[in-house]
């Protein structure tokens, strides 16, 4: 399922960078091919015969001596006898009588006749009328665009005039930028890709991490569910054995029976506030300016007796007049795990501690007992967790107590942690006092 979720998480993460690297790509590429067009365009407006449609056969000049080349039946040069390419560097103008004769030849470099012949039958599939029509064209000496427009001479006589220059710089520049785009856009995704990747498994961790936590709780709360359940089922098999029998004389079993329903209540209470808590807790309850000192006040009266029978020596501090901003009933039950958390794991004829001051603009609540042992202070408030000695029946509890008292931390804004002092286990809780 979570493997699931994050291939979505990654694929749409994937498509939308995608979308926007192949964009702006796209975007440089076009404008490149723009520029390259342009650039065709002012070379092409650079012509030997250079008047276009208002040029006049009879207004030509002679440019041979200025622009060395061939008119039509000269004999080619030295190099295109031997067959070896000359390099397109310049432009080439040619005048055409109506039928795409060559009347006249203009350019620095010598070409054969069907080169010339080609581009002609390219250029006058289309028909020109007085705007000049431009295209490109592929030939065996390489790429070329041209621009043909046509006019008429003294005569009435239709004439075109046909302008090319090379492409191959501009074209061959483009296909290094298409291919280095290309390569940069496929790295660009592998390294986003990667990116991706790795905030898509942090992202799902926490997920997965409150997904197993609530997989544990279930699975513990059954558990712990399922023990007083079988107790009280056997306790009913016994009494329904003894029919004959007075509730007097099965009043042990019935003890029994209300023992472990008593259990089933308490554990059901803890399940419901920690429900409670993570059901938006914050929401569900109405902080208030309360009296800190009041509420722990209440908590050490009603203990006291219990921790006289225990025996257990108890040193209490609790400054007057400690304003928090939360809830009394929550912080009274906080005081009470805490306390009764001490009472339970301190050592025989052992000591607990409990203070409460103001300091640094929080009010800080100090539990502490004797102990001997070791402390995992790692795991002390995951729910259902108990040391060995928390599990046995006489200890009761069922993991949940600290577990609520840390939730309850957080409704107040506060901070809860375990440390151990030499020899004394000390929680201790930071609230910010109210203002």
């Amino acid at each position: 399922m979570f493997k699931k979720l994050r291939n979505k998480f990654l694929a749409l993460n994937m498509t939308l960078i995608s979308v926007l690297l192949i964009t702006a790509f796209g975007m440089v590429l076009a404008f490149s091919v723009r520029n390259a067009e342009r650039e065709l365009d002012s070379r092409l407006q650079m012509n030997v015969f250079g008047a276009g449609d208002d040029f006049r056969l009879g207004d030509m000049p002679d440019m041979r001596n200025r622009h060395p080349g061939r008119a039509v039946g000269e004999p080619q040069d030295d190099a295109q006898a031997r067959g070896e390419r000359p390099e397109p560097i310049e432009n080439v103008s040619l005048r055409l009588d109506k039928d795409g004769n060559i009347l006249e030849v203009r350019s620095r470099i010598e070409y054969e006749d069907e080169f010339y012949k080609s581009v002609i039958s390219e250029a006058l599939t289309e028909e020109a009328g007085t705007a000049p029509v431009s295209r490109m064209i592929k030939t065996d000496s390489g790429y070329y665009k041209y621009r043909i427009s046509a006019a008429e001479n003294d005569l009435g006589e239709r004439i075109y005039y046909l302008n090319m220059t090379s492409a191959d710089a501009q074209i061959k520049m483009l296909e290094n930028l298409a291919l280095t785009l290309f390569i940069v856009l496929v790295a660009a995704l592998a390294l986003v890709f990667l990116i991706c990747l790795f905030f898509a498994n942090r992202a799902i961790r926490p997920i997965q991490e409150a997904w197993d936590k609530q997989n544990r709780f279930i699975a513990d709360a059954s558990h712990e569910l399922k023990t007083p359940l079988a107790a009280i089922n056997t306790n009913i098999d016994v009494l329904l054995a003894h029919g004959g029998s007075t509730i007097n004389q099965e009043k042990k079993w019935l003890g029994y029976i209300k023992d472990e329903s008593s259990r089933m209540a308490e554990l059901t209470g803890e399940l419901l506030s920690l429900a409670r808590l993570d059901a938006g807790g914050a929401e569900n309850v109405i902080l208030a300016e309360v009296s800190f000192s009041r509420a722990v006040e209440s908590v050490i009266l009603a203990n006291e007796a219990v921790i006289f029978e225990k025996n257990l020596k108890f040193t209490e501090s609790v400054e007057e007049g400690i304003m928090v901003r939360g809830d009394e009933s929550g912080l009274k039950q906080l005081t009470l795990i805490l306390l009764d958390n001490a009472m339970k794991y301190v050592s025989e004829q052992g000591e607990i501690r409990l203070e409460l001051r103001a300091e640094n603009g929080k009010a800080r609540l100090s539990v502490s007992n004797s102990f001997s042992g070791e402390l995992e202070t790692d795991k002390v408030f995951d729910r259902f967790y108990r040391s060995d000695r928390s599990r046995s029946r006489s200890s009761g509890g069922y993991g949940l107590g600290l577990a609520i008292a840390k939730s309850i931390t957080d409704l107040h804004g506060g901070t809860i942690k375990l440390k151990n002092r030499g020899g004394m286990a000390e929680f201790i809780v930071e609230i910010p006092a109210a203002d």
